[in-house]
């Protein structure tokens, strides 16, 4: 019986990457000035977004198919590919309830959220987080024991501790059966199933998510109130708008469920210390 054969990225997205290396490596040939220059995004400027993706109809995209925004997930396949090529020996990671908590800040009124990143080798022994979403480049050391990651920036001295409930080193293989997944039909699902962002009308920030045990489809506008004093039930208002998603993926949010609440603050999936919301529906408030 013949082993399956080993499953790799288009190789459209292969071609890019080894342009993108090249031109790293004739900048500066040090491993460091790649892994930096990656960082920053030289030649790649891609940010984060989703829109594109459900435009696309397309929600597991690859490096050749991206033209300026994707989820951390996919970036994260981005920058695993282009580090690969370079020969930074590459690992990618996704980190659940993850957050950065810089030296003193309190990590109560830090958001967390589900997040994919990769660590490079730029000598031995030595891993460089290198995650641009989150702002995050440095020398990276894992405690396992303490759910926790330490990142020393030598540039600027700065130290930020990455706390997180679960860490996970996804492989190659993994990542890219992942990736084809979510290009199937049901792969919006899939990636909405961790909250993505997309930008409304006037610009406002859209959180998105599929809640796989209600089958619903959530949108959600989150405002930050400016306060005087410590109120900690009253930092967030909060707008949600549920919907019954049927098998084949229709919904109508004008069949939804409309709530209004306060919490102390948002993660990217979920709310800390919710207040008990009022719900309104979408058709009893359309007759009135």
């Amino acid at each position: 019986m013949n082993p399956e054969p080993r499953i790799d990225f288009p190789e459209e997205s292969i071609s890019r990457a080894r342009e993108l290396a090249q031109l790293y490596k004739r900048r500066d040939k040090s491993k460091f000035q790649s892994a930096a220059q990656l960082y920053e995004g030289h030649f790649l400027e891609i940010g984060y977004g989703f829109n594109e993706a459900i435009k696309a109809g397309n929600c597991g995209r690859y490096l050749h198919e991206i033209v300026k925004e994707a989820d951390c997930f996919t970036k994260a396949g981005v920058l695993y590919l282009v580090a690969r090529e370079a020969g930074l020996k590459p690992e990618l990671f996704y980190a659940e309830n993850m957050k950065n908590v810089g030296e003193g800040r309190d990590s109560r009124y830090v958001a967390g959220s589900s997040h994919a990143f990769i660590t490079v080798e730029v000598k031995k022994g030595e891993r460089q987080l290198i995650d641009p979403q989150m702002k995050g480049f440095g020398i990276v050391t894992i405690d396992p024991d303490k759910h926790e990651m330490k990142i020393y920036n030598k540039g600027c001295g700065e130290i930020k501790h990455r706390h997180y409930t679960q860490l996970r080193l996804i492989s190659e293989e993994e990542y890219l059966k992942d990736i084809e997944e979510k290009r199937k039909p049901g792969g919006g699902r899939v990636a909405l199933s961790a909250t993505q962002c997309v930008h409304g009308a006037g610009n406002t920030r859209v959180y998105l998510t599929f809640n796989p045990e209600e089958q619903t489809l959530r949108s959600s506008i989150r405002r930050h109130q400016i306060l005087i004093a410590e109120e900690p039930y009253e930092r967030l208002n909060v707008i949600d708008l549920s919907t019954k998603v049927g098998p084949n993926g229709e919904f109508d949010f004008d069949q939804g469920m409309l709530s209004f609440f306060q919490a102390t603050a948002a993660e990217w999936t979920h709310y800390n210390n919710p207040q008990a919301p009022i719900f309104f529906s979408v058709q009893n408030m359309r007759k009135e």
